[in-house]
């Protein structure tokens, strides 16, 4: 009698049970690892704009260039935004360098700022880009961005 190995001594539906298993686990690894290889090339794209001149663009902004503007690129359909949209309607209440850009109405400015995903959160100083900021962020972090 030969060796069978463990697949030998089990019943052949349990075994193309087992590989059924198996080839479906591979595959939500695979799709898993996929998600994470794109979120982190959102965030080094983001970090590229990092120290770049303010892009010109058609529609141009109203920034006071003498203090910190924060735009906000935002989408109806993204919960992470609906969460933020409250905080930085309150903080652009208070400061006319605080814009809400939704990007679904304004897809040349998000271009053109290479806003890859939402929400982004972009602090403009003195025509530089000083920060990217990718996914939600808490009222605490929005407020300290503005507030040097």
């Amino acid at each position: 009698m030969t060796p069978k190995g463990i697949y030998g001594l089990i019943d052949p539906h349990i075994q193309c049970r087992v590989k059924l298993v198996s080839w479906i686990v591979v595959g939500i690894t695979t799709l898993f690892s996929l998600f994470l290889l794109f979120q982190l090339m959102v965030v080094w794209q983001a970090r590229k704009q990092v120290g770049r001149p303010q892009p010109e663009t058609a529609s141009p902004l109203k920034i006071d260039n003498t203090r910190p503007a924060l735009l906000y690129f935002h989408s109806p359909q993204c919960s992470p935004c609906r969460a933020m949209t409250p905080v930085i309607t309150e903080m652009s209440e208070s400061d006319d360098n605080v814009i809400s850009i939704d990007i679904t109405g304004d897809m040349e400015l998000a271009r053109a700022y290479r806003v890859r995903a939402t929400p982004t959160v972009v602090v403009v100083e003195s025509g530089t880009i000083t920060k990217v900021l990718v996914g939600q962020k808490s009222r605490t972090t929005l407020l300290g961005l503005i507030q040097k």
